[in-house]
């Protein structure tokens, strides 16, 4: 097999999880990495000199790059704010190369019609990087719900509660923003750190192999107790063309660490999903029977992606997370953000925390009271907290 020459956009921040990942590939014999793009004022830093001598091709910009490598890389790794994919993923286009974006797409419309016209002008393969949608778990979830095993799928819940503190919203110019320079990123937990779970039921809800689910119309409230422009806690409910009911809280207001966990709830029974693992249960006489368990085996998550397109392009095959079936998630933030605006959580109701140099603010229970929206498939408002605020019901088109 061939292998994918890859350039990659940057090494500071999450380029350091692309550049694990490309390493995994590169030991595999699968890829190699032989162009980046660093700033001149970024060769000091300690992450450059770690690959100086690796030798490779150095631009200070995306664009010497594209036309300096026509014919010697393969794929543009774009590790990049949200605000620049668009047109960083545009210009890689265009230009010939196939492309490997950092989710989500895009923070508009705008910028997602861009990249899929771009895509299918070019031919090319625009990639985005959620990747659960490459784990053998997510796989294993949407051929059930395409091969009928247990029916109709009616409905897909996730909570998700990860405490995020001050220096997480610190860490960049844009974290915890809705605009940057005037354009729309809607930076939030289901806009970033948790937009994966978001993702995985848009995809699993979709009615082929390669599609997403279409929303019809969207249900959001956004708070924060962080002093931030945009939400750390969100709540989504999406009504769909294809049928499947799909809802998400996320939360990082919270003291508490409780990793993703997904209901896909069918007709004929119900699967629950976490990030490692999945259980299949069909109903038989009124309860559950276990009929299937499985798990993403050894390999790290966050690997997948490269791993999967460092096999499938070269093999032709289309990566199972393109702009064709993730456009979806940014249009279900743009119209949450329409459906609610974001309300501050009064300081009666939440604590400060200082811990490791950083300000946690959370709200005490916010994960119980998550475990009881999970279980009943309500909102924040719904459930009864006190500084929630109902938001209106929006058309997604």
């Amino acid at each position: 097999m061939e292998k994918v020459r890859i350039g990659l956009v940057g090494l500071n921040g999450f380029a350091q999880v692309h550049l694990r990942s490309i390493d995994n590939c590169i030991a595999a014999g699968l890829a190699s990495l032989d162009a980046v793009v660093v700033r001149p004022a970024s060769r000091n830093n300690d992450n450059f000199k770690a690959v100086e001598p690796r030798g490779l091709r150095v631009y200070d910009t995306l664009d010497e790059m594209l036309e300096a490598e026509q014919g010697k890389l393969d794929l543009i790794a774009i590790p990049t704010g949200i605000d620049s994919h668009a047109p960083f993923s545009v210009a890689a286009l265009n230009k010939g190369f196939d492309v490997m974006c950092e989710k989500p797409a895009a923070g508009t419309m705008e910028d997602v019609n861009d990249m899929l016209e771009a895509q299918r002008e070019t031919g090319k393969t625009l990639v985005i990087g959620f990747q659960n949608l490459f784990t053998p778990t997510v796989q294993r979830v949407k051929e059930i719900r395409l091969d009928g095993t247990l029916g109709e799928l009616k409905e897909a819940r996730t909570k998700v509660s990860w405490p995020r503190d001050s220096k997480y919203y610190s860490r960049n110019s844009w974290s915890g923003k809705l605009y940057m320079e005037g354009k729309p990123i809607l930076d939030s937990p289901l806009q970033n750190a948790t937009a994966h779970f978001l993702q995985n039921m848009l995809y699993v809800a979709g009615s082929t192999k390669e599609s997403g689910v279409t929303p019809v119309s969207i249900y959001g409230e956004n708070y924060h107790a962080q002093p931030i422009e945009s939400a750390d806690t969100q709540y989504i409910r999406i009504e769909t063309e294809e049928g499947p009911v799909i809802q998400m809280s996320s939360t990082h207001a919270c003291k508490e660490l409780h990793e993703p966990e997904t209901d896909y709830l069918f007709e004929k029974g119900r699967i629950h999903w976490e990030r490692e693992t999945c259980e299949v249960f069909r109903y038989e006489d009124e309860k559950e029977v276990s009929i299937e368990k499985l798990d993403n085996y050894d390999m790290d998550v966050q690997k997948r992606v490269f791993w999967n397109v460092c096999q499938d392009l070269p093999a032709g095959r289309t990566p199972a997370c393109t702009i064709e079936n993730s456009w979806q998630q940014v249009l279900c933030i743009i119209k949450l953000f329409e459906s609610s605006d974001v309300t501050g959580i009064p300081a009666d109701y939440y604590e400060i925390e200082e811990k490791d140099g950083g300000e946690n603010y959370h709200v005490p229970g916010i994960e119980k009271m998550q475990d009881d929206m999970f279980a009943r498939g309500i909102g924040f408002a719904e459930a009864g907290a006190a500084w929630g605020k109902a938001g209106k019901k929006v058309i997604a088109g």
